[in-house]
């Protein structure tokens, strides 16, 4: 059985790569918007490294990061 999060309540329970290709398309759309790596990871408080992972799906964000990370998108209109 996958691995299951529990995302905000916009979010539905999904499976860890549904949880993966979430994230990837929150950050497509803060890079659309002009941000990069280095300043989404400032903003959520962890390493560009970090970040990069998330995008190349080598790990997922935790709940709080990424609930930040749709934060982050909300209040920029990303």
């Amino acid at each position: 059985m996958p691995e299951r999060y529990i995302n905000m309540k916009d979010f539905k329970l999904t499976t860890k790569e549904e949880y993966a290709h979430k994230t990837v398309r929150l950050l497509e759309r803060l890079y659309a918007f002009g941000l990069n790596q280095t300043e989404i990871a400032i903003y959520l408080g962890v390493s560009d490294r970090a970040v990069r992972k998330w995008e190349y799906f080598q790990s997922v964000p935790s709940g709080v990061q990424f609930q930040n990370l749709f934060r982050l998108c909300k209040e920029l209109g990303a």
